[in-house]
């Protein structure tokens, strides 16, 4: 009869030193991304991405990039538990060739690190907007040949 008292006895004790125990207090920052990959769309400059802080301690973070053509906002910030950022992401197509741009964001924290690809199109123009415009085209008179 003392043997199941103990036993009872023994395992609630080890149940409250074990649930006193799990404190999330004891957890550090961790960096959490929303996304692993951006990709602009033809004519999109602008998109968005979220950062997480699932650690209880405070995480500071910086964002950044070392492609010309990317600009992040905001660049650095602190969260605290479970709080989220949106970060900006803004790709500057004006100094971009025609074409499929990469590139890459790094987000770095006491929580851990991120790296997330970058797909950039700047697509060709439409052709008949850009290339001729039919008052620019001038025809001599008398002229026996076709500008078809």
């Amino acid at each position: 009869m003392k043997t199941p008292i103990i036993s009872s006895a023994l395992l609630f004790s080890l149940m409250v030193l074990l649930l006193g125990s799990c404190n999330k207090d004891d957890r550090p920052a961790e960096l959490h991304t929303d996304s692993q990959e951006i990709v602009f769309n033809k004519y999109e400059n602008v998109r968005y991405f979220g950062i997480t802080n699932t650690g209880n301690s405070s995480m500071n973070y910086q964002v950044s990039s070392n492609d010309a053509f990317l600009t992040i906002s905001p660049s650095s910030g602190i969260l605290g538990f479970n709080e989220v950022a949106k970060i900006e992401v803004v790709a500057n197509t004006d100094i971009l060739d025609y074409g499929l741009h990469t590139g890459s964001i790094l987000v770095n924290s006491n929580g851990g690190t991120r790296y997330i690809d970058v797909q950039v199109v700047k697509p060709l123009p439409d052709p008949a907007y850009l290339w001729w415009d039919i008052d620019y085209i001038k025809i001599p008179t008398g002229d026996d040949r076709d500008y078809i």
